[in-house]
C-alpha cells in the first residue's frame, strides 16, 4: 500500500525545474507536473516502489520467509534432503554388513567340513523335540532337543558363546564352545534376541555354579542350532529393566513375554487353582453369571452404559442377583471367579 499523502510531494518534486540561478521557472514547474501527471509516470512510480521493497527485505517474491528473512523452504528442503542422506548412510552400512557377512559364508563353506557346516543354519527337518519345562528337570548326561527363544547372548570370544534360552517363561543357559567352529560360533551370535531355534545337546554340569536366574542347575553343551524364525526391530529388550509403561502398553504382546510378567501370571494361576481346589472339597459349584445385564442392579452407584445391538446394556457390578437365583433353584453352595489378567 502506497501513503497516498505522500503523492503531491511526489510531483512537486517531479516538475521543479532549476535555473542557472538556482530558482524554479513557472514553464518547468508546469511542464514536470504535467508529466508527472501522466498514468504511465504513476504506474512506473508504483513498480519502482515495489521492487524496493521486495529488494529491501520486506517482500520475497519466491518461497516463504520467516521474521529473520530465512527462506522456510529451503529450509524444509535441507532436512528432507539430510534425513534422506543419512537413510542412505544406514543402508549402506547395512548392505557392507550383509556383504561382509557373505564372504564368510562362503570362507566357511570353503574352510569347515561337511559335518560341521550340517550343524548350524536354516531348519529343514524339524523332528522330534521335547519341551523345555521338562529338559530343566532332567539329569546330567542327557541329550535333548528343543526350541526355544534365544533371550540374552554373551560372546566371550571367537571360541566361546553363552546362551540363555527361554521358553514359557522357563529358561536354561547353553554354551558353544571349542567343539564349535568359529564361523558357527559368528553366525548363532548374529541371531538377534527373540529369535526361535532348534536346539540339540548335552545337560552338563558347569564348571562353576551358575548365578544367574535359571531354572536349572545344569546348562546345555550345544551340539546343533537350527534357525526356526528370527526376530526383527524389537522395541524395547526382555533381558533388562521393564522399559516405560506407555512403550509396554504399546508392545503388549511382546511384554507379556517378560520373564516378570510371566511369573506375575502363573503365581496368579497357582493362587486361583488353589482357591477352586478349596471350594470344590467343600462342595461348592462354580457357576459363570451374565456380564451385561439389561437395567443397572446396584441403586445409588454408577454404572458403564453401553449400545448392545440398538438396546441399553449395563455391565453387571455384583454377581449377588444371579447367586441368590442359584440358590433358590436348589443349586446350594456356589461361587464365581471375576478376575481380569491381561
Amino acid at each position: 500500500m502506497h501513503d497516498l499523502a505522500n503523492y503531491p510531494s511526489f510531483f512537486y518534486s517531479q516538475s521543479c525545474q532549476v535555473t542557472s540561478t538556482g530558482k524554479m521557472t513557472g514553464d518547468g514547474k508546469l511542464a514536470k507536473l504535467g508529466d508527472a501527471l501522466k498514468p504511465s509516470s504513476i504506474i512506473h512510480h508504483f513498480k519502482h516502489s515495489s521492487n524496493e521493497e521486495s529488494t529491501n527485505g520486506h517482500g520475497h517474491p519466491n518461497g516463504h520467509h520467516n521474521e529473520d528473512g530465512v527462506d522456510t523452504s529451503s529450509k524444509a528442503e535441507l532436512r528432507m534432503q539430510n534425513k534422506q542422506d543419512k537413510e542412505d548412510r544406514i543402508q549402506a552400512e547395512k548392505d557392507e554388513v550383509e556383504r561382509y557377512r557373505l564372504e564368510k559364508d562362503k570362507e566357511a563353506a570353503a574352510n569347515d567340513s561337511q559335518d560341521m557346516l550340517e550343524r548350524y543354519g536354516d531348519l529343514e527337518m524339524p523332528g522330534e523335540i521335547t519341551p523345555l519345562e521338562e529338559v530343566v528337570k532332567m539329569k546330567e548326561g542327557r541329550g535333548v532337543t528343543f526350541r526355544a527363544r534365544i533371550h540374552v547372548q554373551r560372546a566371550v570370544s571367537s571360541k566361546l558363546d553363552f546362551i540363555v534360552f527361554r521358553q514359557r517363561g522357563v529358561m536354561i543357559q547353553g554354551v558353544l564352545h571349542d567343539d564349535c567352529s568359529e564361523h558357527m560360533i559368528k553366525w548363532v551370535e548374529r541371531l538377534p534376541n527373540e529369535t526361535i531355534v532348534q536346539v540339540s545337546g548335552t545337560l552338563r554340569k558347569p564348571p562353576s555354579e551358575l548365578k544367574a536366574s535359571l531354572d536349572s542347575p545344569l546348562e546345555i553343551s550345544v551340539q546343533d542350532i537350527y534357525l526356526v524364525e528370527t526376530s526383527n526391530s524389537l522395541p524395547f529388550r526382555l533381558s533388562g529393566a521393564a522399559p516405560p509403561q506407555s512403550t509396554r502398553l504399546g508392545n503388549r504382546i511382546l511384554d507379556l513375554r517378560h520373564p516378570s510378567n510371566q511369573a506375575i501370571m502363573r503365581i496368579r494361576a497357582k493362587i486361583l487353582q488353589v482357591y477352586r481346589d478349596v471350594l470344590d472339597k467343600e462342595e461348592f459349584m462354580e457357576i459363570s453369571t451374565p456380564k451385561l445385564q439389561p437395567a443397572a442392579t446396584e441403586s445409588g452407584a454408577e454404572v458403564f452404559k453401553v449400545n448392545y445391538f440398538g438396546r441399553n446394556a449395563f455391565l453387571a457390578q455384583s454377581p449377588q442377583l444371579a447367586k441368590q437365583m442359584a440358590i433358590s433353584a436348589d443349586f446350594g453352595r456356589v461361587y464365581e471367579v471375576c478376575t481380569s489378567s491381561l
